[in-house]
Formats: C-alpha cells, structure tokens, sequence
C-alpha cells in the first residue's frame, strides 16, 4: 500500500484537534501502545502518562496553531516535523510560545498512530 504526505497532514490535524478538545478517546486511538515520547526537559513518557495527563486536566490546551510541517514517508513509517504556536496550562501554569515537534507515525493496525518522537522549544 502505498502512503501520502496528505495522509500524515490528515493526521496531524486530526491530534491537533483532539488535543485542543481534551479528546482523550481520539488521543487513544492516535498514539501507539508503544509510544516513547522525550519531552522538553528529557523526560520519556508513554502512552498511558499522555493519556492521563489530558484526562485529569493536568495539561490543558488553550492554543495550538500549526506554522510549518515538513513530512518524510518511508513506507509504513512517516517522520513529521512540526513547527506549532502553543498555549497551553501545565499543572496550572501558562506556558506560550513557539515549538518544533518530531513525530514518528507508524501505520498500524489500519491507521497512523504516533510511536515516538520529542520537542522543544524554539529560541
């Protein structure tokens, strides 16, 4: 089977929207049961601490604007890189600027799901 860029573009869009929603059900379905994920301080987390961390409200999404995405297809495996405007409130604390996420997209089990990456901010 043959992938497209519009595929991974469609998918992003699609976390994007469950992020900005709290869709915790939609984020399920996005990210991989194997998920390894390095956020900006170093820390790994999984699918589960993602998971929890939107559904107790610990990370809530007020802004999430896409600036630039450039996508590399591999077969089955997609590299995304992501250029995102971020508000966001972490354990009650706002946080706003500008980010640079790598996601790597695994198609799996009949859709795209996220199966590592990491970000940080840009300065």
């Amino acid at each position: 089977m043959s992938h497209t860029n519009d595929e991974i573009l469609q998918a992003e869009e699609q976390l994007r929207q469950a992020l900005l929603t709290d869709d915790v059900q939609a984020l399920a379905q996005l990210l991989h049961d194997d998920l390894v994920f390095t956020d900006q301080t170093g820390i790994v987390v999984g699918k589960q601490d993602d998971l929890n961390s939107h559904a107790s409200g610990a990370l809530k999404m007020i802004e999430y604007e896409i600036l630039e995405t450039i996508v590399r297809l591999y077969g089955e495996i997609a590299i995304a890189v992501v250029k995102e405007h971020l508000s966001v409130i972490v354990q009650e604390t706002p946080v706003s600027g500008d980010y640079r996420y790598t996601r790597i997209w695994l198609f799996d089990q009949g859709r795209w799901q996220i199966v590592g990456g990491q970000f940080g901010p840009i300065v």
